[in-house]
């Protein structure tokens, strides 16, 4: 596949598990007041944290420096906010995740604010996300060589299960269309 296309099928990858993981985040909070699923609780425990990491290493180590590339600092008060989100989104995520992993190992409901704390991170992953598409229209119709090696360089540097972004990817979704 052409580095381009490759540049392209991570960022609709990456777009399709975060919209999956606020599904999943809103879907956790609704069941918390009577009938939890662990199942999604045991699912987001071990993919939350991971899949914002991947996601703020594609933006930073690999579309950040193109934006960059093509436009200098035009850009930069844009790219600062999506840090600082990515920087919010990790605090938020660290909480649910130890909440989340307190409840499964435990099976007390006393999550203390777990609730507001997905509805909050789903939030502000879907504004995160409506501002990703204004940074997305911005990038180059044609990937130069030197972007193209970026990217590639970022991704073979990355473990070579990087479930379910390497899932999405390929366009293979498990059977009734979620990742969970």
């Amino acid at each position: 596949m052409h580095g381009s296309t490759d540049i392209r099928a991570q960022i609709e990858a990456d777009k399709r598990l975060q919209r999956e993981i606020c599904a999943s985040l809103l879907g956790l909070a609704e069941t918390l007041d009577n009938r939890l699923d662990l199942r999604l609780a045991r699912v987001l425990s071990r993919t939350l944290e991971v899949s914002w990491a991947e996601h703020v290493s594609f933006q930073e180590d690999a579309m950040f420096p193109i934006l960059t590339a093509h436009h200098g600092n035009r850009l930069q008060s844009m790219m600062d906010a999506r840090h600082s989100e990515h920087s919010r989104l990790a605090q938020l995520h660290d909480q649910i995740g130890r909440r989340l992993n307190g409840l499964l190992a435990t099976g007390n409901m006393a999550a203390g604010n777990l609730q507001t704390y997905l509805r909050e991170a789903c939030a502000l992953r879907m504004s995160h996300l409506a501002f990703d598409a204004d940074l997305e229209d911005e990038l180059p119709a044609v990937f130069t060589d030197d972007e193209i090696r970026l990217f590639a360089s970022w991704s073979e540097a990355r473990p070579a299960l990087r479930f379910p972004i390497n899932l999405l990817r390929t366009g293979i979704v498990p059977s009734g269309g979620r990742t969970h």
